[in-house]
């Protein structure tokens, strides 16, 4: 049996309208010693819990990202916010991007020494 593309455009749009919002973070892309797996893998359990509870009392996606990242920039195990990797002066230099897909905007910010979170100062500037 056929099926024209028509009539498979309302199906798949409702399958999606029945998934369930997915998280995702990742604490960086290296070589964890053993030594610090469970600090990690600490730090990506908080930042899930903080995205999802976001989403589970009706926030935007945007909204669970960010919480997401501020719990990590919160975690000295992330070389980002409070575990970052100091600059030669001694001093911790952040950057922050996000970006919502619909519509598409953006705010990043760079080089910044003063901020606890600067990925809020990114989403500020949406």
């Amino acid at each position: 049996m056929a099926t024209s593309s028509s009539s498979a455009a309302p199906a798949a749009a409702r399958d999606r309208a029945h998934r369930a919002p997915a998280l995702v973070v990742h604490g960086g892309a290296w070589d964890i010693p053993d030594a610090e797996t469970d600090a990690h893998l600490d730090g990506l359990r908080t930042a899930v819990a903080r995205g999802q509870r976001v989403l589970d009392r009706g926030g935007s996606a945007l909204d669970a990202a960010e919480a997401a990242v501020v719990a990590m920039e919160a975690h000295p195990a992330f070389d980002a916010g409070r575990g970052s990797v100091l600059d030669r002066d001694g001093a911790a230099q952040l950057d922050a991007g996000i970006m919502c897909g619909a519509p598409v905007q953006w705010g990043a910010v760079a080089g910044v020494r003063v901020l606890d979170h600067p990925i809020r100062a990114a989403r500020a500037l949406l």
